[in-house]
């Protein structure tokens, strides 16, 4: 005995929902830029797999002061493609940052965005208090400054030499200042290379550092590791070990002629 039956089956197209945030601005109540207004303005462009209305996505918008707590979901007006709303009570201050959260959450699973919207412009601002200040926004934090522009300096950075010598491995140095207070150390290695890299953590006292430098036939690699500690406000540096290879086309090479440090320098 056989049978045969035939059917057919509809095959919707489908694709993971997604959005990003179009236009989000400070405004007034009724959505006009203004950077006293009290409000944000905000237009989400989103996507989603209909499949025929069978796969019906929800929304979601919050916002905060950036660092605070997220508000409830906001009511706001959506459509297919995108959402608008108008967020606030009146009382948002373009002197603060704003962080907005968009979710799109389908049957199968969901997306989420996030937006900082940074304060107005302004050229300088003190914080009130005196404690804060900053560059092309307002200052939002004591004992910071903030700089919204991209920066150039033509100047160097405060440097200073806090030991020279010779220092081989396993020898201990005495600095004259404590590396806590430079935000990079440099390294001198014997007469060669010139100031491997470094950064310095407060409260981790192994230090490692390492640099490169390209020869005509050879690529060198260097490698310092040491433990700094600061008993009785005595600073000092031991050098636990000094590593140095020579790669080429014939293989990799110990450089046997980096065997000690001359100089540490702290930049701040």
């Amino acid at each position: 005995l056989s049978a045969t039956k035939t059917t057919s089956i509809t095959v919707w197209g489908y694709a993971a929902p997604s959005a990003k945030f179009t236009s989000v601005f400070f405004s007034d109540d009724e959505g006009y830029v203004d950077d006293s207004g009290g409000y944000i303005n905000t237009h989400i462009s989103h996507l989603a797999s209909s499949c025929d209305n069978k796969n019906i996505p929800t929304t979601t918008l919050k916002y905060r002061q950036f660092g605070g707590a997220w508000s409830d979901n906001i009511t706001h007006t959506a459509s297919v493609g995108g959402s608008q709303a108008i967020i606030g009570d009146g009382s948002l201050s373009s002197t603060n940052t704003y962080e907005l959260s968009f979710t799109i959450e389908d049957e199968f699973g969901q997306y989420e965005t996030i937006y900082n919207l940074g304060t107005a412009f302004i050229p300088f601002n003190v914080k009130k208090g005196g404690k804060g200040a900053a560059f092309g926004k307002y200052a939002e934090a004591d004992n910071r400054l903030e700089i919204d522009y991209d920066l150039k300096v033509n100047g160097r950075c405060d440097e200073r030499l806090l030991w020279s010598g010779e220092l081989t491995k396993g020898e201990t140095c005495t600095l004259t200042d404590d590396l806590w207070k430079y935000r990079l150390i440099f390294f001198k290695m014997g007469n060669y290379v010139s100031f491997p890299l470094s950064a310095v953590c407060d409260g981790v006292t192994h230090i490692r550092a390492s640099s490169s430098k390209a020869e005509a036939e050879s690529i060198e690699l260097h490698s310092i590791r040491g433990v700094y500690t600061k008993p009785d406000d005595v600073p000092s540096f031991k050098l636990s070990e000094i590593t140095a290879f020579a790669i080429t086309e014939s293989g990799i090479e110990t450089k046997t002629i980096y065997n000690n440090i001359t100089e540490i320098w702290g930049i701040k």
